[in-house]
């Protein structure tokens, strides 16, 4: 009702124009500088059940992904490759769009999909927030394997949020390099407290 979308519906595939695209790339430049040793870690770990490790931004705008070379052409029958939007607005529930409105870890598996030409996959997505604790991103991974169950998905889905907190991290003493940063002690719904203290 909210965004006038039907489960069967014709597919979206919003794709934004190589200007569009690289504007946005270039606006996130840090953050993807700063992530992209740590999505290769994590996709050693993933990518060999089929799994493909996403970054999007705030608008679900995929700005990279990391995938087999066997496992292409179906995330891009998927049309989960680059420049692709996966907000809720353009595709309903989904792990990279649901996460940006609750800004918090979501597991979205298979038939939890809204559209039902996504009903295959299994996405978990996690936020990334800037250094001022606003929602700047979405670490996601996704399957489209039949036999990826919801039980592998709950433990990939714990990893995901683990490593979107690294991201964080290294992307708040990236943007401090002059100052101490400390990690405080506690816990909060948008991840570990960090201070930067300077002279």
């Amino acid at each position: 009702l909210h965004y006038g979308l039907s489960p069967d519906q014709a597919k979206s595939e919003n794709q934004l124009s190589a200007r569009e695209f690289r504007i946005i790339r270039e606006r996130m430049d840090l953050l993807l500088h700063v992530s992209r040793p740590i999505l290769e870690q994590l996709f050693r770990t993933v990518g060999r059940s089929g799994c493909c490790v996403i970054l999007s931004d705030v608008q679900g705008v995929v700005l990279d992904r990391l995938s087999n070379v066997g496992d292409d052409l179906n995330f891009d029958g998927w049309n989960l490759r680059s420049g692709s939007v996966w907000s809720e607005e353009q595709q309903g529930t989904n792990g990279i769009g649901t996460c940006v409105n609750e800004e918090r870890t979501v597991l979205i598996h298979k038939d939890q999909h809204f559209s039902s030409h996504n009903i295959g996959m299994t996405c978990m997505g996690s936020p990334i927030f800037d250094i001022n604790g606003k929602l700047m991103a979405v670490l996601d991974v996704s399957s489209a394997r039949d036999d990826f169950t919801f039980e592998l998905a709950q433990l990939i889905t714990s990893h995901v949020a683990e490593t979107a907190y690294r991201i964080e991290t290294e992307y708040f003493r990236s943007s401090f390099t002059d100052a101490t940063v400390i990690v405080a002690d506690g816990f909060s719904p948008i991840g570990t407290p960090l201070l930067a203290s300077n002279r």
